[in-house]
């Protein structure tokens, strides 16, 4: 029995071993296999790389082309470009000031008229009716004037005969007393008789008597003098009254031909001829806009309220109008900046006045305004293509000596007719890149294919 159990656990052992020897033996070749496999791979993989790696660098290498100009320095202007409104210089509403009939019309809607121009005719036989009755009038009360001045003449003389015919009696008056007491005293003496003294007192009554009507003959002829010169007097107001009343109606009569109070353009036309109309009517016939000169309106930032002031002050500001479009400018002055900052906006009114001889500013058009207030000096500038927006803001590409570019950070402040103004990051005469920055990085080589020198 004990013999036999280690014979037993022989046989069985003995196959195990034999089974786990064949597959150890089997996988090795295969393992081998992969490993290799991935030895050769990586390998190729290496070669690949680095065979390119010459190429890639070779291309990094190449000079790329790109267009240049030199940052240049010198004075430009303060400007303030905003959107401005034109606006008629002033605008008349031409208005019947007599009623009757439109007769005929002058002109054409659309034309332009000067001052003095007729453009209308409104029918003038009432109004004419009327100077004629009032000038009749006139001539009546003259014609009663010069009679009243007659007899204020005529007063005159009749004053004048009668103060000579008085001072002739009184001096006859005065004879007539003294000889009276002569008398009186001779016939005390005896010389003469008393009929000859009474004789000599009746002259003397006589020439008192004469004496009194004399004085009042003048008396009555200067007060007929003052009649007749009141008479005159209220005639000559009632000619003036009536003169004036027929120059009222003469006023009238010439209100039936309307004339232009100014230069301008017409609008469109109202009341047509035959229509009937009225004085000072709600609907006017016509309106006319002067256009030349003509006002150019806009608004700035209150920002620039104190330049403005201060610039203005001393000379007119400089103005530009650019009709959108056409590219036309007219050039003006400030003539007018608003007494208060309007509070819902920020900003201040202004008015430009321009001469538009050419008349292509045409009210309620929009135009570009720039506002010159000063030159500034020493300013650097480079064109506004040379300028980038990035994360930290706005750059530039320098071109080095050594032909490689430099991102540089730049404070750009405004532009000015297609240049940038640059505050900050550059020095004059410095190169930047003005074409073909988005194939740039930093340190790269480059080759400029034009070169702008001239910033003019």
């Amino acid at each position: 029995m004990l013999s036999n159990k280690p014979q037993s656990l022989n046989e069985e052992t003995e196959p195990d071993h034999g089974v786990s020897g064949v597959n150890a033996s089997s996988k090795r070749p295969l393992l081998l296999l992969i490993i290799a496999i991935g030895i050769m791979s990586l390998g190729a993989f290496l070669y690949n790389h680095f065979k390119s790696v010459p190429e890639v660098k070779k291309a990094t290498t190449k000079a790329l082309p790109v267009t240049i100009a030199l940052v240049d320095q010198k004075s430009v202007p303060v400007e303030i470009n905003v959107i401005g409104t034109v606006q008629p210089f002033q605008t008349v509403a031409v208005k019947s000031q007599v009623v009757g009939q439109l007769m005929k019309v002058h002109f054409k809607q659309g034309d332009f008229v000067k001052k003095g121009d007729l453009l209308f005719t409104i029918d003038a036989r009432s109004a004419t009716a009327q100077v004629q009755q009032a000038k009749a009038v006139e001539a009546r009360d003259q014609a009663q004037v010069r009679q009243a001045q007659a007899n204020v003449f005529k007063d005159a003389a009749l004053i004048k005969q009668a103060e000579a015919a008085l001072a002739k009696d009184r001096s006859s008056l005065a004879l007539a007393r003294k000889e009276e007491k002569r008398y009186a005293t001779l016939v005390e003496q005896g010389v003469v008789s008393h009929e000859q003294f009474d004789q000599q007192k009746t002259t003397e009554e006589t020439m008192e008597s004469t004496v009194a009507a004399d004085e009042a003959l003048l008396g009555s002829a200067k007060a007929s003098m003052q009649a007749d010169q009141a008479l005159t007097s209220s005639l000559e107001s009632q000619r003036k009254a009536d003169e004036a009343a027929a120059s009222n109606f003469q006023v009238y009569l010439s209100y039936t031909n309307i004339r232009s109070p100014i230069d301008g353009r017409t609008g469109s036309l109202n009341i047509h001829e035959g229509n009937l109309i009225k004085d000072n009517d709600v609907t006017s016939l016509i309106s006319i806009d002067q256009i030349s000169p003509i006002y150019v309106n806009f608004a700035v930032p209150e920002q620039y309220l104190g330049e403005l002031t201060k610039y203005n002050a001393a000379a007119a500001s400089k103005v530009t109008a650019t009709i959108e479009g056409s590219g036309h400018c007219e050039n003006g002055v400030v003539s007018f900046i608003d007494n208060a900052v309007d509070s819902s906006t920020g900003t201040i009114n202004l008015k430009a006045t321009f001469e538009n001889k050419d008349k292509q500013l045409w009210p309620g058009q929009f135009v570009n305004v720039m506002v010159v207030l000063k030159d500034e000096p020493n300013t650097l500038l480079v064109p506004s293509q040379a300028v980038q927006s990035g994360q930290e803001g706005q750059f530039v590409f320098v071109v080095k000596s050594d032909s490689k570019v430099e991102q540089r950070t730049v404070k750009m402040t405004r532009s000015v007719d297609g240049f940038a103004v640059i505050k900050q990051g550059l020095h004059k005469g410095e190169t930047v890149v003005t074409d073909g920055q988005m194939q740039l990085t930093p340190g790269c080589l480059v080759e400029p294919k034009k070169s702008i020198v001239d910033n003019d």
